[in-house]
């Protein structure tokens, strides 16, 4: 392959991003059916792209892994803060290693980090009002500084969506650049530079029209503000061509034709320092790429400077090779990346869609767009009338709630009010005006774009947007607001669905938007159901409530159950204390019902639970529910009104003892009939399916007690032994074993001891974990071991070097050389090829 015939500058931007899903109720993501296997689409996407990024594998030629790659040391990058916030709650190490491939990239490049920001919620920024333009930036800005500790130089637009007055606006919130698609650029010409180096708008009325798309991209723009030409503003317009190749071409399954495609994108004719540069989705690399970070990796870590390529950011760059050309992008509404009609997407049938059925149409975006803005505009009302007297500036207090959001803690809340109150607050003015500005906080993530990117109103991401709508009508009829909702769903429902089982967004919001409202009764309903089968409760973050336990009274009778509790419940955003009391019965059969009521006093709690306990004694279960029936106001709520997971937790309990009994069976029927079974097998016929399907779960069971043993720290070679015999013993038998307790057990042992390796690091640990993958390699039994991976290699990076470094310096005694020497093999049974570390094992004790 040929190299440049000149140096060209490189860079690849990633957008990664994912919509908020929390429920906003709980704020917690709710069980995702179509993200399956996993549990919701963060979690999937986290799994496939996110994680390899973070840690990019490159192996040898025996498939041994010699290094993991930060991809984000090297892709330009924006992170989406809804994103980062669930990363930093569920996959702390992606989320430490996405900061730190920003901090060494500014080490590596003279200052410029890769990490650019992004608009807070992925709002379509030219169809806001400018005062919720400038809140979706400024907090973009803030939740930056917060997390990755430098001030944003550049950010990233939802959609590279722009008008000219939203890059005035950029310009006045102290952006130094941002990156659009050639398509939206209207016209160039050469920058006028003073005898004095001062760069000022050019005066040739020679513009050269762009405006089809043929901006050279090689090279940044500047954008002057309108009204004060002395401001600007720096444009990157990516190579649209090859970005597109990337997003839904085959350059990502191969590294070589992808180097290639760069190369080609180079041009010796050119005078300028080239920058090739592409922007697309994070999550084409792994996600909808399968292994397409594995190119990247290779493509700019291994390959790209050998072939005449320099790695650069667009800040470092910049600061090589100011802008020699002005540019005007096109006006109106709006453009962007993936709307050839503009912002239609976001606000008409334009033709824009992904999926859906032959003859479905998009014309329920307008009358949604047109309900949004009508709640936005009725919030803002609302907002300023409720919140005077409590704020000194009702919006410029909203651009600084940001920092609350990030840190519910109280005192980060009361040094909120310390800045921004009009004067001293009492405890429930303040719970006000966190309520409204929570309201303002709904009614702001009503407008995230993926609500009208799909092919219909009743798509998940549509009901996300309006499952906040909701959240802010609820709270805004606390403050005279109670009409709203009906206005608003009035305007909805112009909204005509393609499904006929919604008809339109009124039967969307009855069916799939308010089933999803969580009351504080429903919360104390899953308290309920948690400690009537003595599971564990987080009492300071219970679906986002925190639970303080007051009297509680239960007895059980001739297999019924009757548990009664009083609770105060508080809301951890917003500080606001509610008492309750609850009953739970649970008739011994398969009726289980929860009654839940408000109550003024916790000294109320007694004279509830005489009567309903009266008729317990007296074995009168029919008594129990009637009673409780009269005496709560809220209920009954049953296994149906808990989450899907919640319920299928307590359905495992209640079906304990049936799997117990059907084990007991199908061990029973095997041991008297295996013998029986041999003649199926002798006459090659199949065994009939009833007989196969309980024998296979039977033996699975088996095997899923046999490797619990490790917990009980039975004999290794026992647990191996009566492994092999069941494997044996199922091979000759012509049988299989449904492996899923065993490999979720051991999976689990994997990736908890590893990380306790951190913490107690001995050979003994090493050697447990060592009986675990031998025992799934013995027993061909496939372990989820990705994570385990990750785990070690920071392990490696920094415990691992830290010891051998203080062996070389005779400061670790024999018993840690042991450690040391069994963990290098440890990483190899992991898939690591551990040379590297032999190798400084054996230079460092020759140096000693």
């Amino acid at each position: 392959m040929a190299k440049l015939s000149k140096t060209a500058y490189l860079t690849i931007h990633g957008h990664f991003y994912q919509p908020p899903r929390e429920n906003p109720w709980i704020e917690r993501i709710e069980r995702q059916p179509d993200a399956a296997p996993f549990h919701d689409w963060n979690d999937r996407i986290m799994i496939q792209c996110y994680q390899p990024n973070a840690m990019s594998r490159i192996v040898d030629s025996e498939g041994k892994v010699t290094e993991m790659v930060n991809n984000f040391r090297l892709l330009n990058f924006d992170v989406g803060p809804t994103l980062m916030s669930w990363l930093e709650r569920h996959a702390p190490i992606v989320y430490l290693r996405i900061l730190e491939g920003d901090r060494l990239s500014v080490q590596e490049r003279n200052g410029h980090g890769n990490a650019v920001a992004q608009v807070y919620n992925h709002m379509i920024l030219p169809l806001g009002e400018e005062r919720d333009q400038r809140t979706q930036i400024r907090w973009g800005i803030f939740e930056f500084k917060k997390r990755f500790s430098r001030d944003p130089a550049g950010i990233w637009l939802p959609e590279t969506a722009a008008n000219p007055r939203t890059l005035e606006i950029l310009i006045e919130e102290g952006i130094q650049f941002t990156i659009l698609a050639p398509e939206q650029a209207a016209r160039v010409r050469p920058l006028e530079v003073t005898v004095q180096g001062e760069i000022k708008p050019g005066t040739s009325p020679d513009w050269e029209d762009v405006s089809n798309g043929s901006i050279d991209p090689t090279r940044p723009y500047r954008f002057f503000h309108s009204k004060d030409p002395g401001r600007s503003l720096d444009l990157f317009f990516f190579d649209g061509p090859l970005s597109r190749e990337m997003s839904f071409g085959d350059l990502l399954f191969d590294s070589r034709k992808f180097l290639a495609r760069l190369l080609h994108s180079h041009h010796s004719g050119r005078s300028h320092p080239e920058l090739i540069h592409t922007a697309t989705d994070g999550e084409t690399f792994g996600h909808h790429k399968a292994f397409g970070e594995r190119v990247i990796t290779f493509a700019l870590q291994e390959e790209a400077e050998r072939h005449g390529f320099k790695r650069t950011n667009y800040g470092e760059y910049l600061e090589k090779f100011p802008p020699q050309f002005e540019v005007e992008i096109r006006s109106g509404a709006g453009t962007s990346w993936s709307c050839p009609h503009g912002v239609g997407r976001w606000k008409e049938n334009c033709g824009c869609h992904t999926g859906g059925e032959p003859g479905w149409n998009q014309k329920w975006r307008t009358p949604l767009r047109e309900a949004v803005s009508f709640l936005e505009d009725r919030i803002g009302k609302l907002y300023e009338k409720e919140i005077q007297g409590l704020l000194k500036d009702p919006w410029a207090a909203r651009d600084g709630y940001i920092e609350v959001i990030l840190d519910r803690t109280a005192e980060t809340v009361g040094r909120f009010f310390e800045k921004q109150a009009a004067r001293a607050l009492s405890p429930e003015e303040k719970i006000r005006g966190v309520k409204l500005l929570e309201i303002t906080r709904y009614a702001l993530l009503t407008e995230t774009s993926c609500g009208w990117f799909f092919n219909d109103i009743s798509g998940i991401e549509t009901v996300q947007i309006l499952r906040y709508a909701l959240r802010a009508l609820e709270l805004a009829a606390e403050f005279g607001g109670a009409e709203l909702e009906r206005e608003f769903v009035e305007k909805l429902g112009q909204a005509k669905s393609n499904r006929p089982d919604f008809v339109d967004g009124r039967g969307v919001w009855e069916k799939l938007v308010k089933p999803a409202r969580f009351s504080p009764e429903r919360i104390v309903a899953h308290y309920a159901f948690r400690k009537l089968f003595e599971l564990d409760v987080s009492k300071d973050n219970f679906y986002h409530h925190r639970i303080e336990e007051g009297e509680t009274e239960g007895e059980t009778m001739d297999g019924m159950v009757l548990r009664m509790g009083s609770l105060k419940v508080t809301h951890r955003f917003i500080p606001e204390v509610q008492e309750f009391i609850y009953a739970i019965f649970h008739d011994g059969a398969s009726n289980i019902q929860c009654f839940v009521k408000r109550s003024q006093d916790r000294k109320e709690f007694p004279q509830w639970v005489l009567g309903p306990l009266t008729h317990l004694r007296r074995k009168q279960g029919g008594a129990v529910r009637e009673s409780l029936k009269r005496s709560f106001n809220e209920g009954p709520f049953g296994l149906r009104d808990l989450l899907p997971e919640e319920r299928e937790r307590i359905l495992w309990v209640l079906s304990q003892r049936m799997r117990e009994d059907l084990y007991e069976t199908a061990l029973r029927f095997y041991s008297e009939n295996r013998e029986g079974m041999v003649v199926f097998q002798e006459s090659e016929s199949s065994l009939p399916e009833e007989f196969r399907i309980i024998t296979e779960w039977m033996m699975g069971q088996r095997l899923f007690e046999i490797v619990g043993k490790l917990d009980a720290k039975t004999p290794y070679c026992e647990i191996l032994s009566q492994g092999r015999a069941l494997l044996e013993e199922t091979r000759t038998r012509g049988l299989k074993i449904y492996p899923q307790p065993a490999i979720d057990f051991l999976s689990q042992r994997l990736n908890g001891w590893i990380e306790k390796l951190f913490h107690e690091p001995d050979p003994l640990l090493v050697q447990r974990i060592e009986e675990v993958l031998e025992l799934a390699k013995e027993l061909h039994i496939r372990i989820h071991d990705r994570i385990a991976q990750d785990l070690f290699f920071v392990f490696a990076q920094t415990v691992l070097r830290d010891w051998i470094e203080a062996y070389r310096q005779g400061k670790a005694d024999e018993a840690k050389l042991k450690t040391i020497q069994a963990i290098i093999r440890l990483g190899g049974s992991l898939g690591f090829n551990m040379r590297q570390y032999e190798n400084q094992l054996k230079q460092k004790a020759e140096v000693r």
